[in-house]
């Protein structure tokens, strides 16, 4: 079976990923707590971390301590910042999951539908799950990036 769509999918996630960590380094202390919207932007990189429990099927990954579902979920605007070690261990469980659901498929798989999203109304296939998940990455990204640049630092991406 062919899986030469899924790796191009993977290659295009692991790129918006990679962005994810460079701003998790980058980003300097005192722009982590600044808003970019209504959340800090260290929010939108726990929100990021996070999605793998959206986006992927099976068992969620354990929020780490000082996250809560509520914050990473954008129901509520964080105030104490989540370390930054934290985060990359919690992104790094997500992006392991996501090598894990990766290697599962292959291309005859990607049109079926993502049924773990169904219950939510959302009628995805799995293919549009994967190109969402790199999509909200990158809107994340920009919303950061954005505030560094406001502030004149250099861009992530």
């Amino acid at each position: 079976m062919s899986r030469v769509t899924v790796e191009s999918l993977a290659l295009a996630i692991a790129d918006a990923a990679n962005f994810i960590y460079k701003l998790m380094d980058d980003c300097p202390d005192n722009l982590w707590v600044e808003k970019a919207g209504k959340w800090p932007i260290w929010q939108h990189v726990a929100h990021c971390c996070n999605t793998a429990n959206f986006f992927l099927p099976g068992q969620p990954l354990p929020l780490p301590q000082g996250l809560t579902e509520a914050v990473a979920n954008f129901e509520v605007v964080g105030t104490e910042p989540l370390a930054r070690s934290a985060m990359r261990e919690f992104f790094k469980a997500a992006q392991a999951k996501l090598d894990g659901y990766l290697a599962t498929l292959n291309d005859d798989d990607l049109p079926k539908e993502t049924a773990h999203l169904k219950p939510m109304g959302l009628d995805w296939s799995i293919i549009k799950t994967l190109n969402m998940l790199s999509g909200h990455y990158l809107y994340h990204l920009g919303n950061a990036d954005a505030a560094l640049r406001s502030q004149g630092h250099p861009g992530i991406f």
